[in-house]
């Protein structure tokens, strides 16, 4: 219906990961292939924060993967947290960027194109003051 109807140009999976955890991983499957089959254009993204080795299998094609086009990546966030962190100590702070600049490569067997980088992940709640 949010597809065909209110012709949305996609849809965002949340916790896919809790999917996949509670044997999902099939209907996930057959959820993306039905929803390509319906709308080809509609991007289909997946918040699956499975192990970072094994997050590419969300948008990888099946049988091997989910068949999503887009998945979250939380690297570029860290990578900018950690550099805020240290610069927040002054001005004689050493601010390393290797994490920032790790957040803008692809994640392992993910394109560059397949990565959805959010900087906000409204279910993660930091310490104030650490």
């Amino acid at each position: 219906m949010l597809l065909g109807e209110y012709h949305v140009d996609g849809l965002r999976f949340d916790e896919v990961t809790v999917i996949d955890r509670h044997g999902g991983w099939s209907f996930c499957q057959d959820l993306t292939q039905t929803l390509q089959y319906h709308k080809p254009g509609a991007a289909l993204i997946a918040e699956y924060w499975n192990d970072p080795p094994h997050r590419w299998l969300a948008v990888a094609p099946p049988p091997d993967g989910m068949g999503f086009d887009l998945g979250y990546t939380d690297r570029l966030r860290d990578g900018l947290r950690e550099v805020l962190a240290a610069a927040t100590v002054g001005e004689s702070a050493a601010v390393g960027m290797g994490r920032l600049r790790e957040g803008l490569e692809p994640q392992l067997k993910m394109r560059s194109s397949q990565a959805y980088n959010c900087l906000e992940n409204h279910d993660l709640v930091l310490e104030r003051g650490r």
